[in-house]
Order: structure tokens, then sequence, then C-alpha cells
């Protein structure tokens, strides 16, 4: 799939991507640096096994 990236934030050892998909907004957080800039879209293949999901009413991480 296919995300437009929002903003890319370094943040020491991981680099977090905010993006949409659509108009569902996404966070991707990567161990290694990531060269996409805002405005450019980005390749995204999430790892079922490392994806975490949120309730958007409560924050709370669903299970």
């Amino acid at each position: 799939m296919t995300a437009n990236v929002t903003v890319v934030e370094t943040t020491g050892s991981e680099t977090q991507v905010f993006a949409r998909i659509g108009n569902q907004k996404v966070i991707g957080v990567f161990r290694d640096r990531v060269e996409d800039q805002s405005g450019q879209p980005m390749a995204m293949s999430p790892n079922p096994a490392s994806v975490n999901l949120f309730d958007l009413k409560t924050g709370l991480r669903l299970d």
C-alpha cells in the first residue's frame, strides 16, 4: 500500500513517519533512518505481528 507522508521525525534511535492512507492517519516507527520526506508517497507493508492498534475514544491499545 502507498501512504502519503506528512511528517518525518527522527527521535534518536528511531524515526517516526506520520502519513495518510486515503483518509486514515497512520504512524510508522522505524529502527532505521528513513529518507522519505513530507509530501512524498511511501510504500508500506506492515508486519501484522508488530502492529499496535488503539481505540479512538479511549486511546487504549486494542489486544
